[in-house]
């Protein structure tokens, strides 16, 4: 009745399931609360920030947060290599077995609902990473860019590292972002970027790699036109489409359209803005 339900406005309501739920509701005052925290304390997030989180195309269960070193937190020191992959039958890996710290200092943390005292995946590499995304059509694929102005790719099928790296400077190829990357899209199989990777930096450039290449972009766009744009912060793949909009530090949305076709021949990427 009204009284019961009263009551349990009164002492708050949970909701997520006969687990214990997520979230708490505070009738009262409208207020939500954790009820959940994954990671806490632990030695794979202390000390660390999340740039990206995103969500598994495949399992409902599953997510993904990367991670940067807090500026003020001191490096520490990392085992001298990577310990191999476990399998679900394993016995649960002890914090001390992932790497952490300068060797390290990029980390994707891969989290289940059902488990959030220690992380399902750890991926590492060199440098902070500060976006991620998995793979639409490839899920076992984890895709990263970091603060050198790089793309990462993992595979969840293989160990902890890299499986694909855009080009280090040592190969002779300039670094494609000067800048960090600040967010990654993979292209899904039913769109004009069907096997692409699309990276976005705070200068304002985009790039597009091949999923199989990641030696060099084969294309280069500058989204942002105007100086008062400033450098991207976000960017997103319309459905359906191979239309990639960009969000900027100035307030404005620009979006890179589709190839155009000129008598059989690809004309340039054109870029339309909003609320400039």
């Amino acid at each position: 009745g009204e009284e019961e339900e009263g009551s349990k406005t009164k002492a708050g309501r949970r909701s997520g399931g006969g687990d214990g739920g997520f979230a708490e509701y505070d009738g009262g005052r409208g207020l939500v609360s954790a009820a959940q925290v994954f990671g806490a304390g632990s030695a794979w997030t202390e000390g660390r920030s999340i740039t990206a989180l995103d969500w598994s195309p495949a399992y409902n269960e599953l997510f993904l947060a990367s991670y940067v070193p807090e500026p003020t937190t001191e490096s520490r020191s990392a085992p001298a290599a990577v310990p191999p992959a476990t399998t679900a039958a394993a016995s649960p890996p002890a914090a001390s077995d992932y790497p952490v710290g300068p060797d390290y200092d990029g980390t994707v943390l891969l989290w289940s609902l059902a488990l959030p005292s220690r992380p399902e995946h750890v991926l590492c590499t060199s440098s902070p990473v500060t976006a991620a995304a998995f793979h639409p059509d490839e899920p076992h694929l984890v895709v990263g860019g970091t603060a050198d102005g790089r793309l990462d790719v993992w595979d969840l099928r293989a160990r902890r590292l890299p499986v694909l790296r855009s080009g280090a400077p040592t190969s002779g190829n300039a670094v494609p972002h000067a800048r960090p990357v600040v967010t990654v899209v993979a292209g899904r199989s039913d769109t004009a970027l069907s096997r692409t990777l699309v990276s976005a930096d705070g200068d304002g450039r985009v790039n597009y790699w091949s999923l199989g290449d990641l030696s060099a972009p084969h294309e280069t766009v500058e989204a942002t036109q105007e100086p008062r744009w400033g450098g991207l912060t976000a960017a997103a793949c319309v459905p359906g489409t191979g239309t990639v909009v960009c969000g900027t530090e100035g307030g404005a949305l620009a979006a890179l359209l589709p190839r155009a076709q000129t008598a059989g021949a690809p004309r340039g990427r054109q870029v339309r803005s909003w609320g400039e």
